[in-house]
């Protein structure tokens, strides 16, 4: 999912990553972002390479295939974890990680592991492990008898980050999925390690206005009711059917109902048959439903309409006046939303009105 709402971490992540990466090439200090053994560590005792190397990557196709991944892994694990959880992730890998290169940096020359390539490829991988245990596939299918899902994508674009520098890439990859695969384990206790709130406090000021947040990185609130529209006949697969024989009914409640009588639901049914489309409106007392198959204030046809929208019904004026007359300051529309949203519970609805600020 291709956006940063609700994820201001991996917002943050991707913006430095790609900031810094191209600082560093303008002004011709990628080298410094390389971790080679021989000078560098044993001679020099630059060991503030190892924790500056996740910072930036040494070319741009690798900064290009690194953010394309995160852009599809990074921000559904934040909303998964949480942004300080996801922060204190990012944290651990990376204390896990370097010290992880740091011992096989000086017991890898056998293989040929004589540097750390710059770039943070084990925080990248590690990423991706969470990805794949935390987020299910969409769908999947077969070819030739072998089942593939919709991240093959991901891994696709992983395993050309993952032979970008062979065999530093692929070693310091594996090491970023075995931190990850130990913090997912508990080991240490490792994932009830949180950042300390002041840290994130000065964070959130400092960082929030470079990235465009405002403060707030959270997932707005969707309504958690569906109130039943008016819908306008289909245009396009309508006429299809309709050149080919077919009626078709589109049902909805019609706006102008708010100027019929209290009690009264009127509710539109528009037949298409022919090409030639008919409004029909039909009103039904909400007072005389008495039938235990429709409830007090709701007709068949809007029952029948809710069916296909997922409404809860409409609150009678009896509901709404109760109401009102226990929060005056309470407008209509925010009352009739409390009581649909409790299911027509006027208790619930009050419940939901006192937890709620005005």
């Amino acid at each position: 999912m291709l956006t940063f709402t609700g994820a201001p971490v991996s917002k943050g992540l991707l913006t430095g990553l790609g900031t810094i990466t191209v600082l560093a090439s303008a002004s011709s200090r990628s080298y410094l972002f390389d971790v080679p053994l021989h000078p560098h560590i044993a001679r020099d005792h630059q060991l503030w390479r190892l924790v500056v190397h996740h910072f930036a990557f040494a070319n741009s196709s690798e900064l290009f295939l690194a953010i394309l991944l995160l852009s599809y892994t990074a921000m559904p694990v934040e909303r998964a974890f949480g942004s300080v959880k996801f922060a204190s992730f990012l944290v651990v890998v990376m204390g896990m990680s370097t010290v992880m290169e740091t011992v096989a940096l000086l017991m890898g020359q056998r293989i040929g592991f004589t540097k750390i390539p710059a770039g943070p490829f084990a925080i990248v991988f590690a990423i991706l492990y969470q990805f794949s245990r935390l987020i299910p596939s969409s769908f999947y299918w077969k070819v030739f008898g072998v089942e593939v899902t919709d991240n093959i994508g991901h891994y696709f674009v992983a395993s050309q980050l993952l032979s970008s520098q062979p065999p530093a890439t692929i070693l310091v990859s594996l090491i970023g999925v075995l931190s990850s695969y130990l913090y997912r384990s508990d080991f240490l206790s490792l994932r009830s390690y949180r950042l300390s709130p002041r840290l994130v406090l000065l964070f959130s000021r400092l960082f929030s206005p470079l990235l465009g947040l405002g403060g707030t990185g959270t997932i707005p609130r969707r309504p958690n009711n569906a109130t039943v529209g008016y819908m306008e006949p289909p245009t396009l697969l309508g006429g299809a059917f309709a050149q080919a024989g077919f009626p078709t009914v589109t049902l909805g409640v019609n706006p102008r109902a708010a100027t019929a009588g209290a009690g009264t639901t009127t509710a539109t049914a528009t037949v298409v048959n022919g090409g030639a489309a008919q409004r029909r409106t039909t009103g039904v007392a909400g007072s005389a439903a008495t039938s235990p198959q429709a409830p007090q204030g709701q007709g068949f046809v809007q029952q029948f309409a809710s069916s296909f929208t997922g409404s809860r019904g409409t609150p009678s004026a009896e509901q709404i006046a109760d109401l009102t007359a226990m929060f005056p300051d309470r407008s209509r529309e925010v009352i009739i939303s409390a009581l649909q949203s409790s299911r027509l519970d006027v208790s619930a609805a009050a419940e939901i009105l006192l937890a709620t600020p005005p």
